[in-house]
């Protein structure tokens, strides 16, 4: 992993499809675009930090083992003001949450012996 300091906002599955059926029923807003943002920037250093933690420290994390790739992109971010004000949307799940569910599902998901996830 690289040293990790580039910022990405992440969205749980269920705020994201929350919002693409309000923007799929809301009257007077046809053809309008509108973005589904969290408003919370993390670092890949501690979004991997966070997952680590979550899954009980399996394994150390490597920042800066790899390169700084010249083209990554700083940050990446949205604002979706306009999704609060025209669609009264606004996420339900904070990082951490959406993560703990994620992690959750791939668990039970595993358990069942019978997931696609097996080798």
């Amino acid at each position: 992993m690289t040293q990790g300091r580039q910022t990405r906002e992440f969205n749980y599955v269920e705020d994201l499809a929350d919002g693409f059926v309000r923007a799929a029923t809301t009257p007077g807003i046809e053809g309008e675009l509108f973005n589904l943002g969290c408003g919370d920037e993390i670092s890949m250093r501690e979004l991997a930090t966070t997952i680590l933690d979550l899954l009980g420290r399996p394994i150390d994390a490597q920042f800066g083992a790899l390169p700084e790739r010249p083209t990554e992109i700083p940050r990446m971010y949205s604002d979706s003001s306009k999704a609060a004000a025209r669609l009264g949307w606004k996420p339900s799940h904070t990082l951490r949450e959406g993560l703990e569910k994620t992690i959750a599902w791939y668990r039970a998901a595993l358990a069942e012996g019978s997931s696609p996830f097996l080798l």
